[in-house]
């Protein structure tokens, strides 16, 4: 009988998920990769082959329900056994809506692709995980999952509701041998670091949540964008802020200046960017030498 260990990795992409299967199939895990281009999966699947590590792609719409269930049932089948779950499917960005664009539909589709669709993949993997008294159940979110960021309206709506699906289990599952826990990303992707934090939280089981990053670099940066200062993706100035008011709008307003900084790595001119973020933070007493420029998060 084979006993090695096999990790779903659903929402399969160049970034973190691959990132994840490779961590994990450092340590001997099976790797099952599940998105809906059949082709990408079959491209990454060979990718991980060539390090060695036992992978299958299998193709689904997290948000087709019942796809999505055959998906895994396939991945069952050839694998043998689910082990480990990593979800983490990424919506496009032309997907999100502001709180006040959001409207049912919109709201609808973030519960279907954060929530409902790791609903159904847990339904479809825990009742071997109880039989064994052991497994690992990991979900991504982001920022808007833990502060108050208006501009992420129905995605900041559906993760919220996958970080409190995540404690919930975590609760349930523990008795069981199973852990459930989260990782919040607040901060530009290391994936390589991310899948070593998702590794770390499987084996130690010491938290629930992981936050990566600083959500109130995030709701200081959002403070800009609803005033039209600030775009969303890249991250960047459309125009300098007015001077602050006060002691609390000047730390909110270096804060999202730190966040801009991190972020200068996407935009077209990094170096530009960077140096009209740092002349703004100094010009409004901000230190250049300090974390967040010295601001209090």
């Amino acid at each position: 009988m084979n006993n090695q260990k096999t990790i779903a990795i659903i929402g399969a992409g160049p970034g973190l998920g691959m990132a994840v299967a490779r961590r994990f199939g450092r340590e001997g895990y099976r790797v099952g990769l599940l998105a809906r281009n059949q082709q990408k999966l079959d491209g990454y699947a060979q990718e991980l082959k060539g390090l060695g590590i036992d992978a299958a792609g299998f193709s689904a719409d997290v948000c087709d329900r019942p796809k999505l269930a055959a998906a895994i049932g396939r991945m069952k089948s050839h694998f043998g056994s689910i082990d480990a779950l990593e979800y983490s499917p990424m919506i496009s960005f032309q997907d999100i809506h502001t709180v006040l664009s959001s409207d049912a539909e919109s709201t609808q589709k973030h519960l279907d692709y954060q929530v409902l669709g790791a609903i159904v993949a847990v339904k479809n993997v825990i009742d071997d995980m109880i039989a064994k008294g052991d497994g690992i159940l990991l979900f991504t979110t982001g920022a808007s999952a833990l502060g108050v960021v208006p501009s992420m309206g129905d995605c900041s709506i559906g993760v919220t509701a996958l970080r409190s699906y995540a404690y919930m289990l975590n609760v349930s599952l523990a008795p069981k041998g199973i852990y459930a826990g989260t990782l919040c990303i607040a901060a530009p992707l290391d994936n390589e670091h991310l899948a070593n934090l998702y590794w770390d939280m499987g084996q130690k089981r010491d938290r629930v949540e992981e936050v990566y990053g600083i959500p109130s670099l995030l709701e200081a940066f959002d403070v800009l964008m609803a005033k039209g200062i600030t775009q969303f993706y890249p991250p960047k100035l459309l125009r300098d802020p007015p001077a602050p008011r006060d002691q609390r709008e000047r730390n909110q307003l270096l804060l999202a200046l730190s966040y801009l900084l991190k972020g200068a790595v996407l935009v077209e001119n990094p170096a530009a960017e960077s140096a009209r973020i740092n002349a703004l933070a100094q010009k409004y007493g901000g230190d250049l030498q300090k974390e967040h420029f010295g601001a209090t998060a």
